[in-house]
């Protein structure tokens, strides 16, 4: 039979103790730390939660501006037109040349809206190309069909894909409309492209 020394117990129970307390900081250590990023996870998911609201509540107010801008748009419009109408009765009158007036466009200046060159993206080359195809002015290419339009886009050459990405047809149906400062409000100042 073995006898085992009594400081055999002792150092067999102090080891005991030892791996309890090693393994109790290990897994407290552990569970400290899972619990710390637990709270990281749900604060970045509170975040999270919070930009989606926040994109949500951005996109209504986009909508709610483009739902204001449009009558705006054709009040300015329809007082544009007003102006021009009563600029061209009054060439008759005298003129303030001290004061700076702003002058409407005369009605034979609508022929000039029909320029393809004013659309955004249209310059000489497109519009001789379009021209070639049987779209000559802002008109014609506002009253396309989808499949005119289609046939001309492909028809287009190295300029193949223009009319849909950059938004032709919709640009000339507001110059056929006269819905100036809504146009200039989406596509920039009205001026013809170089």
């Amino acid at each position: 039979m073995i006898v085992i020394p009594p400081e055999a117990y002792a150092l067999a129970a102090a080891a005991f103790l030892f791996g309890l307390l090693i393994g109790r900081m290990l897994w407290g250590g552990a569970r400290a730390r899972a619990d710390r990023l637990a709270a990281e996870l749900a604060a970045e998911r509170a975040t999270v939660a919070d930009a989606a609201q926040n994109r949500l509540r951005l996109e209504r107010e986009v909508a709610a501006g483009r739902d204001q801008i449009k009558p705006l748009a054709d009040e300015v419009d329809r007082l544009r037109r007003d102006n021009a109408r009563l600029s061209a009765r009054a060439t008759t009158l005298p003129i303030d040349h001290d004061r700076a007036i702003p002058v409407a466009l005369p009605d034979n200046a609508r022929a000039d809206l029909m320029d393809l060159r004013l659309l955004k993206g249209v310059g000489d080359k497109l519009a001789a190309r379009l021209a070639e195809l049987g779209v000559r002015n802002t008109a014609e290419m506002a009253d396309l069909s989808p499949v005119d339009a289609a046939r001309v886009d492909g028809d287009l050459g190295p300029f193949a894909g223009r009319i849909a990405r950059d938004h032709l047809q919709d640009q000339a149906r507001l110059l056929a409309d006269g819905r100036i400062t809504e146009f200039e409000a989406r596509y920039g100042t009205l001026e013809r492209s170089a």
